[in-house]
């Protein structure tokens, strides 16, 4: 984790506002580096999400519970994915990762078996593993006519 300045353009302030900090990934930070949304895009709803002071799971961003790709139901939303790289492959995996043992905990946990470990050993490993990922997103299909998924069926060609 590192020390994020939100507003970057008050990075130079002499007195730091409290309130400007927050905690962030390495890749979240350097994907953000100094890029704040200019006026014109803010007047358009363009804007980077601040987790401190406002909910941004579940109501500027969901996750497709199919493909666990981010998509945005908001401009700001679909800015904060894009700029801070939230579908990056490795995020992709941990969400998938993180759906794969919740499943396993909700709908399986009798059929659990290793030869390193009995059930009643696995589950609290389990528990663990997901406390350190990725936190729950809110998930909904992702529409049709959203712009990522537009541009999903354009990669592939």
């Amino acid at each position: 984790m590192e020390v994020d300045h939100f507003d970057p353009r008050q990075k130079e302030d002499v007195v730091q506002d409290y309130f400007n900090l927050l905690l962030s990934t390495r890749h979240c930070n350097l994907a953000k580096s100094s890029y704040w949304p200019g006026a014109v895009d803010r007047k358009c709803g363009l804007r980077l999400l601040d987790p401190t002071r406002e909910m941004d799971w579940g109501v500027h961003v969901v996750e497709d519970p199919k493909t666990h790709l981010l998509w945005g139901r908001t401009p700001a939303g679909n800015l904060h994915i894009r700029r801070l790289h939230l579908n990056a492959r490795h995020l992709v995996d941990e969400r998938r990762d993180r759906g794969r043992i919740l499943r396993l905990l909700a709908e399986q946990p009798v059929k659990l078996k290793s030869v390193q470990f009995e059930v009643p050993e696995a589950l609290p490993e389990l528990r663990r593993q997901l406390e350190s990922m990725i936190r729950f997103i809110p998930q909904e299909p992702m529409p049709e006519g959203h712009p990522f998924r537009l541009a999903l069926f354009e990669r592939r060609g």
